[in-house]
């Protein structure tokens, strides 16, 4: 999904110069919502993540806002499903750790034997 700066800057406040717009320009990014939900999942590659907690009533949190590469590596890979998925409470302790991952999370690394296809 690509989202324009315009629309981005409604979900977290941007500051825009030369650098950061020319990415937004060419940048792309996976937006997931969630009700109640532990772990989202997710397909393919993205610049950045965009995970909110939407409530009842319409009404968002925003619990993941940053870059997608710390989320790959932390989440686990389905075979079968040909999805990955992380844990909230994951993408809230990258988020914490100043989106980095933190030495203490596992990360997963791909079997290079597998012949699965990349998702």
């Amino acid at each position: 999904m690509h989202l324009s700066a315009a629309k981005l800057s409604q979900f977290a406040p941007l500051q825009l110069d030369l650098g950061n717009l020319l990415f937004l320009i060419d940048c792309e990014i996976q937006v997931k919502a969630n009700l109640s939900a532990s772990q989202i999942g997710f397909r393919g590659e993205a610049d950045l993540l965009l995970c909110l907690k939407i409530d009842l009533k319409g009404d968002w949190t925003e619990i993941y806002y940053g870059e997608f590469q710390p989320v790959k590596l932390a989440s686990r890979h389905s075979a079968r499903d040909k999805k990955s998925m992380i844990a909230i409470s994951a993408l809230t302790t990258i988020k914490q750790a100043g989106y980095r991952l933190p030495d203490w999370l596992p990360v997963t690394t791909p079997d290079p034997t597998a012949d699965d296809e990349p998702i």
